[in-house]
């Protein structure tokens, strides 16, 4: 008799598990549901997402939310305009739950893009539409919304970048190359309408783009102004221009997308573009930065601050690659009086407020390549309080002066400090601080996936 042996292999297979983390801010319970910890000084897991298979982040006016592999919006945090979009009654909801979706318009499809407002989420669905909670929801109505409605934008489907401030909204389909702009009003021309009027758009109105007769690839919005850059390099801007913003050497508005008519500007192409409150920023192909507009705060970047608003509106400022010690400008960033430039290189600079303090010429920010090693900068975010880095290692670096009460930096401590130079914010001794894939950040508060 022969034996047979039999032998059993068992294979164990590890499932990573996205965690979703928050720390900073948390006075409408947007990162922790613990009101005892107004202020989470280190990473906490946020209640209710562990386990959910999260895509991607987003965070408005104190408030957060998420998208799941398989089309779901959860939401949490401040409620007062009904952005959490469950038919909620005015506050504050501590735990992330579903956006409602059973008997309305968006009842059996699954969310692809998350689009997120000051005070409103837009989401683009599976079939193509766009759809919005909250206020300046774009459905007709004035009144905030609670529960999902259609934002009617034709050939949605196509629609490939969405812009916002606090109410209103502009949106770009590739398909037939048009703008759509939505809420608010009108009183600076910031629907692009080619009028000044006070009266809200309640839905998406196509902005009168006479002058735009090449295809848009990025759009980019201040405050009660837009900018959009044209695939042969061509800038062109609208809306409010009290300070020069719009780059026409006047601080006259602007009522519809028109180039630049500044004469330092007019014959120059451009390949990014940025927007602070009141300035424009804008990348070369010369390799040089260009600011109009606002200079109150070193904007400009050329060494000089300008508080007089016409001297503003027509003077340019000019930072060459010298100032940048020969590097070439890759992409470029805004808060609302910063600007910062990543380098090819990995580096960084900054100029405007940076942690309190104005600074008119661009400054490094110190051993950034030094600090990450070789590893790259895959995103970045930058405010008047400083920056935060996420490196292809998956780990985050911050800058500036984040932590002050809130301790927004995540580093344990609450008290006030400045850090000039790039510090892995996330301590080994803190749990899921590796492998970061995305992370979003609000006035004070951070989550990170």
């Amino acid at each position: 008799m022969r034996a047979v042996l039999t032998l059993t292999i068992t294979v164990c297979i590890c499932v990573c598990q996205k965690v979703l983390v928050g720390f900073g801010g948390n006075n409408n319970y947007q990162v922790f549901n613990n009101a005892y910890q107004p202020s989470p000084f280190t990473p906490s897991i946020v209640p209710n997402s562990y386990g959910l298979n999260i895509t991607s982040l987003g965070s408005g006016s104190q408030m957060a939310n998420f998208l799941t592999s398989d089309g779901v919006v959860y939401a949490w945090g401040n409620n007062a305009n009904r952005q959490l979009g469950r038919n909620a009654s005015y506050g504050t909801d501590m735990y992330p739950q579903p956006v409602l979706t059973k008997g309305t318009p968006l009842e059996g499809l699954r969310v692809t893009n998350l689009y997120s407002g000051f005070f409103n989420i837009l989401m683009k669905a599976s079939d193509g539409k766009i759809y919005a909670v909250g206020s300046a929801a774009g459905a007709g109505s004035a009144s905030d919304v609670s529960t999902p409605v259609l934002v009617d934008i034709p050939n949605s489907a196509s629609v490939t970048s969405i812009s916002g401030e606090t109410n209103i909204w502009i949106a770009h389909t590739s398909f037939d190359n048009k703008l759509y702009a939505w809420g608010s009003s009108n009183r600076y021309g910031e629907q692009g309408q080619g009028t000044q009027t006070t009266t809200s758009s309640k839905t998406p109105i196509p902005v009168n783009m006479t002058y735009v007769p090449n295809q848009v690839v990025k759009l980019r919005t201040g405050s009660s102004f837009s900018v959009i850059l044209d695939g042969n390099g061509i800038v062109y801007t609208w809306g409010l221009g009290n300070r020069g913003q719009n780059g026409n050497g006047a601080t006259t508005n602007v009522l519809q997308p028109r180039p630049l008519s500044n004469s330092n500007l007019s014959s120059k192409t451009f390949k990014d573009i940025a927007a602070c409150s009141s300035s424009t920023v804008l990348l070369g192909t010369d390799g040089n930065i260009y600011v109009v507009g606002d200079n109150a705060n070193g904007q400009f970047g050329n060494g000089v601050v300008a508080t007089d608003v016409a001297a503003s509106a027509t003077l340019v400022g000019y930072t060459t690659m010298s100032a940048f010690g020969g590097r070439t400008i890759a992409s470029l960033y805004a808060g609302l009086y910063s600007v910062g430039a990543l380098t090819t290189d990995g580096t960084i600079f900054v100029w405007g407020i940076v942690s309190g303090v104005a600074t008119s010429n661009p400054t490094i920010v110190p051993n950034v390549n030094q600090v990450m090693g070789s590893s790259r900068i895959s995103q970045m975010f930058i405010n008047n309080d400083g920056g935060l880095v996420l490196g292809s290692n998956g780990l985050l670096y911050g800058f500036g002066s984040f932590g002050t009460s809130t301790s927004e930096r995540g580093t344990g401590y609450a008290s006030s400090y400045s850090r000039s130079t790039p510090i892995e914010d996330y301590p080994s001794t803190s749990f899921f601080v590796n492998d970061v894939v995305d992370f979003v950040t609000s006035s004070s508060s951070t989550l990170y996936l």
